[in-house]
């Protein structure tokens, strides 16, 4: 678990509830590049990793050597072991890195990536063009050393990744409840944890500036007041990658919930379903059992999002007529 990227407090996460089976290691980005960027070796890899390059079984042999029986010896990787690598976001600096000491390799869900993609910029075209590859977005788990791609909704994975798509069917109730709960510190025999009847689940979205100019508070204020006027108060539940002071300080009085706790544990095994609102996240997806997902943008207009929230912001009347039609 990298703890850097979302600022991960280690304190968070209770390691005793974890079976004999599973070992968790805490790393930093920052520890792994000053160790790179030390020797000739270390920024070879680091070069080879962002270029993405075909790895061979040398370059695997000295990954493992240099990066895992080394640096991360705590991973425990033999040089010439089988182990298999699973990722969630393939495309990260640490992910690539890691991506040089295997064969292939498969990917968890990440979340709304997996489904949308990402346009390519002119020169990542011509590169597939020249390079025979005609997928025209990048989506995680689209190299060709990513052999499976494990989804919540594989019906809806893009139509050019259907072949590795496969179901995640291994979400199993009472794993949840006796090692999940416990490992994030949300639940356990004292602490039976809360339940929602809504949740206002917020997310850094960069389209559109949505999120940098401020735009994004204004949106969620007008579906706080429309829940507020149906009688319904939600709890705001933060991105893990964003600033929970700045919602508590946006909107006082609201119960805000941290973003280091998974939303899904929050719903997991509630008797009633809860209503999980967004702007377009797959906060509760694959959950439905549990909840009912409310987003602003739709599914036909997530290519369009800039559009859509400049018309929000040119005419206020379309956004609250959006979230009336919805909540």
């Amino acid at each position: 678990m990298i703890v850097d990227q979302q600022n991960i407090d280690v304190e968070n996460f209770d390691l005793s509830a974890l079976p004999s089976n599973i070992q968790v290691n805490f790393i930093t980005r920052k520890n792994i590049r000053k160790s790179l960027d030390k020797s000739s070796i270390g920024l070879m890899l680091r070069l080879v990793a962002s270029l993405n390059v075909k790895t061979f079984s040398g370059l695997r042999r000295l990954t493992r050597t240099w990066l895992f029986a080394g640096f991360l010896s705590e991973l425990r990787l033999a040089p010439g072991g089988n182990d298999r690598l699973f990722l969630f976001n393939d495309r990260n600096r640490i992910a690539r890195l890691f991506r040089l000491a295997f064969a292939d390799y498969a990917v968890i869900e990440d979340g709304l990536s997996n489904y949308s993609g990402k346009k390519l910029k002119a020169l990542e075209r011509t590169w597939r063009f020249i390079t025979g590859n005609d997928i025209e977005k990048r989506y995680l788990g689209d190299d060709h050393r990513c052999h499976s791609i494990f989804l919540l909704n594989p019906s809806k994975a893009p139509a050019v990744l259907m072949s590795k798509v496969r179901p995640i069917d291994f979400i199993d109730k009472e794993q949840i409840s006796s090692v999940c709960f416990r490992f994030f510190r949300y639940a356990d025999e004292e602490n039976p944890g809360k339940r929602y009847s809504c949740i206002l689940a917020t997310q850094p979205i960069s389209v559109g500036q949505f999120t940098a100019s401020g735009f994004d508070l204004v949106v969620y204020s007008q579906l706080l007041e429309h829940l507020s006027n149906k009688g319904v108060k939600p709890a705001i539940k933060v991105h893990p990658r964003e600033d929970v002071e700045r919602y508590r300080d946006a909107f006082p009085g609201y119960e805000v919930v941290g973003g280091k706790v998974p939303l899904e544990l929050m719903i997991f095994g509630a008797e009633q379903k809860c209503d999980i609102v967004s702007i377009y996240s797959t906060a509760g997806m694959g959950f439905e059992q549990y909840c009912r997902r409310v987003t602003l943008v739709k599914e036909d207009e997530a290519e369009n999002m800039a559009d859509l929230f400049a018309s929000w912001r040119r005419e206020p009347d379309l956004l609250d007529g959006r979230i009336a039609d919805l909540i």
